[in-house]
């Protein structure tokens, strides 16, 4: 059976100009498909989809849309909502789709049926941040030098029934007698041999790039993504035909491909021997950590994010932390239950329906208790110069929690105890310290290494340390 390969590019803007149908009809409507990969993906047509030629009889949603370009290329549009109908007298009707995804190199009629088997994407980033190089450098004596490439040897972790792998590719060229230049880049490889929906193998790419994010705090995307089906059957039975998959990638403008590995927060050699049960906890607490994680993911990849909106997406992650990792929820209601038990038996059928309602969630801790005991969990030496003793602890934490309730009910009369502006800010960078400080002990990371991470980079919080 011949095999497919799909190409995932989130980089360049491009226009497709060709025929459209549904899959059940053979009506073909001429029109152009607009890419713009960081804002919209938009197919206009000169003409409607359907018989009749009524813009009132088509879907508004599509769930395949199939295109035929000039080139002779066919492209299958997946999830289809139309965001523009009209027609004019005299003229002609015209339709403006907004597709979800879109493969381009086959026809296909029912994606849900498709499953993938390999995926291989290129991340920026990625090569930096494990920061592992094939070239050793030779002196000749005084003669001059030479250069040695060394093929790299995969780096493989298990991830249950999904292999993932760093997978390392060189290249060479020669322009001139006098130019030479070789490269070298790393990818990231996921396999499975039971076969996955395209949503959830690539699903292990976007949670990777979250953990990219968070090593190398800065904003992580996709350049490209190649995935191979066993299922999708070719007519030749020759060799594995490419398919593109176009998507949208927000802010691909802000991204820290200049930044040098110095600045991560650290590389993959860091914890490079305790790598795998690493992300291997990154991958398996996914389900009680990603709420937390888009918190700290938010912080690089939106930057003008307002001050008030970061603040209040720290304070909401450190609380869900606690709750989900630290607190023990059953015990509290069990204790909490007996507590109230005897109110309730109290109160007539109308105080009894008011007074437990209000009661409900009165065995959960108060913020200013679940900061306290987190900073006094994950406390680190850097931790220690950026928030000062214990008294200065407990002020921050008094504030953190008077700014909060602030920022959350907008009462008039806490208004004059919450901080705004650079101080709203500098907080929210002291308190995103302590999440990934906790962030990072939950995954595995021990806190010498984390001691040692913060203590070799302690210079990106000079401004926290010094204010």
């Amino acid at each position: 059976m011949k095999t497919y390969n799909l190409i995932l590019f989130m980089i360049d803007k491009r226009t497709y100009k060709g025929y459209w149908n549904l899959p059940s009809s053979d009506r073909k409507i001429a029109g152009v498909l607009e890419f713009d990969p960081q804002n919209h993906v938009e197919l206009q047509l000169l003409g409607t989809l359907n018989d009749d030629n009524d813009i009132y009889d088509d879907s508004h949603h599509a769930k395949i849309i199939h295109g035929f370009t000039v080139e002779g290329k066919k492209l299958t549009l997946i999830d289809c909502s139309m965001a523009y109908g009209g027609t004019s007298i005299p003229g002609f009707s015209t339709i403006t789709y907004n597709p979800m995804k879109v493969l381009i190199g086959v026809h296909v009629g029912m994606i849900e049926e498709l499953t993938f088997n390999e995926a291989i994407a290129e991340l920026d980033l990625l090569t930096k941040w494990i920061d592992i190089w094939p070239y050793e450098r030779d002196n000749l004596e005084g003669k001059g030098f030479s250069f040695n490439y060394k093929y790299l040897e995969d780096i493989q972790f298990s991830l249950g029934n999904v292999n993932g792998y760093f997978t390392f590719y060189g290249s060479t060229e020669c322009k001139r007698e006098e130019e030479f230049t070789t490269s070298h880049k790393a990818k990231l490889k996921f396999t499975t041999s039971l076969g996955l929906p395209l949503n959830d193998l690539t699903s292990y790419v976007w949670h990777f790039k979250k953990f990219l994010t968070l090593a190398t705090e800065s904003n992580t995307f996709v350049k490209s993504i190649f995935l191979k089906s066993n299922i999708l059957g070719g007519e030749d039975g020759k060799s594995a035909q490419q398919i593109e998959l176009l998507l949208i990638q927000r802010n691909l403008g802000i991204s820290g491909s200049d930044k040098h590995w110095s600045r991560f927060l650290f590389t993959y050699k860091d914890i490079e021997a305790v790598f795998h049960h690493v992300i291997q906890r990154w991958y398996h607490n996914k389900e009680v950590l990603d709420p937390i994680i888009n918190a700290v993911y938010i912080s690089y990849t939106e930057p003008f994010l307002y001050v008030e909106n970061r603040f209040m997406d720290i304070i909401q992650a450190l609380e869900t932390y606690h709750r989900r990792c630290i607190q023990n929820t059953e015990a509290l209601k069990a204790e909490h239950k007996m507590k109230i038990k005897g109110i309730l038996e109290q109160l007539d059928e109308d105080q009894h329906s008011f007074i437990k309602e209000k009661l409900c969630f009165g065995y959960e801790p108060a913020l200013s208790a679940r900061l306290k005991e987190l900073y006094s969990l994950y406390t680190t030496n850097l931790l220690a110069r950026i928030t000062g003793d214990t008294e200065q602890v407990q002020s921050i934490v008094r504030t953190a929690v008077k700014s909060r309730n602030y920022y959350t009910h907008y009462d008039p009369i806490a208004k004059k105890h919450a901080l705004k502006g650079m101080d709203l800010l500098y907080m929210s960078e002291r308190l995103k310290v302590l999440l990934i400080t906790a962030i990072l002990r939950q995954i595995g990371i021990q806190k010498e290494t984390i001691e040692t991470i913060f203590e070799r980079r302690a210079y990106k919080y000079e401004h926290l340390i010094n204010s």
